[in-house]
């Protein structure tokens, strides 16, 4: 049976959300000597993301289907490359397993945004595949897989709010606010992650972490949102003007804060209600024409693998 005929003909066995993610603070310390960056970033997950429908098979085949908009697809990276194939491929290979999956991936999240999307889809594999395989893995062995991987896989394993270290793989959970209504803003532009960290600033002063994760932790916006900061905003300022331009309009709309996520392009804005962040995307839409607006909120912890997408969000 083809591919095709698999994913068109019978009911996948798992649906899940690979949940985006913002970072409320992200530092940069130095450049190691192994080409990487030394990190400190507190990251949590969205209620919105891609989706990933899986059917386990008997055989050791792995399959993969995407759907999205064409220019986002266009960008993927090959097969071979696909960091939800090989996912699967690094689980079975660790555990000796002999099954194989099919995977349908209806992505979402658009590429070079800093939401961690291939992060996130890479985790779900792996999460979704040892419930389906019955592997029984644990979350330190997930994590040990996931940090082969990427830089923010094991912080989707664990899908949570946490502080990120290193080079993200050295995960602190934290217990920080959740359900705080969140607008992304989506340029129609991406950022190449090596070509902003390229021209990041490492000689400015540090941004006072600890002051940051007190407020965080306390769940105390107020204090918490006057302390967001992304060391990497300004080298992607540097790289594109519009990202200065964004951040000034979002500005206008009075959001608790505001700040580009990870290496950008997106930003996003966090708002008191969600009335606020519904006034705020409509009148961002008619200034930044050419973005797309998410409503969505942040997530502590993600509670359960296997729902569906979120009803939480306004995709438009």
């Amino acid at each position: 049976m083809s591919p095709e005929s698999v994913f068109r003909e019978t009911p996948p066995a798992l649906v899940c959300l690979a949940p985006a993610k913002i970072n409320w603070y992200l530092e940069v310390l130095r450049r190691r000597d192994d080409g990487y960056h030394e990190l400190e970033t507190i990251m949590s997950p969205l209620a919105w993301g891609d989706e990933l429908q899986f059917w386990p098979r008997d055989d050791n085949q792995f399959n993969l289907q995407v759907i999205g908009p064409e220019h986002q697809i266009a960008l993927l990276p090959p097969a071979t490359d696909n960091l939800v194939l090989r996912s699967l491929s690094l689980l079975r290979n660790r555990t000796e397993t002999h099954q194989g999956m099919d995977v349908r991936l209806i992505k979402r999240l658009p590429l070079q945004a800093g939401l961690g999307g291939g992060s996130s889809d890479a985790a779900t594999t792996l999460l979704a595949a040892n419930r389906l395989w019955n592997l029984q893995q644990s979350w330190a062995e997930l994590e040990a897989i996931a940090s082969e991987i990427g830089s923010d896989v094991p912080f989707f394993v664990r899908g949570q709010s946490a502080l990120c270290c290193g080079r993200g793989e050295k995960i602190t959970p934290l217990d920080g606010p959740d359900r705080v209504p969140c607008l992304i803003i989506c340029p129609p532009f991406g950022l190449s992650t090596p070509e902003v960290f390229r021209h990041v600033d490492l000689i400015s002063p540090r941004i006072d972490r600890e002051a940051f994760m007190k407020a965080f932790c306390e769940k105390n916006l107020a204090r918490l949102t006057q302390r967001m900061a992304n060391r990497l905003q300004s080298a992607a300022e540097a790289i594109n003007l519009r990202i200065a331009l964004i951040q000034n309009t979002v500005a206008k709309t009075g959001p608790l804060a505001g700040q580009m996520t990870g290496s950008g392009s997106c930003f996003f804005a966090l708002y008191r209600t969600e009335t606020a962040a519904r006034r705020a995307s409509a009148w961002l839409s008619a200034q930044l024409r050419d973005c797309r607006f998410v409503l969505t909120q942040t997530v502590s912890r993600r509670e359960n693998l296997g729902n569906n997408r979120s009803s939480y969000q306004i995709d438009g």
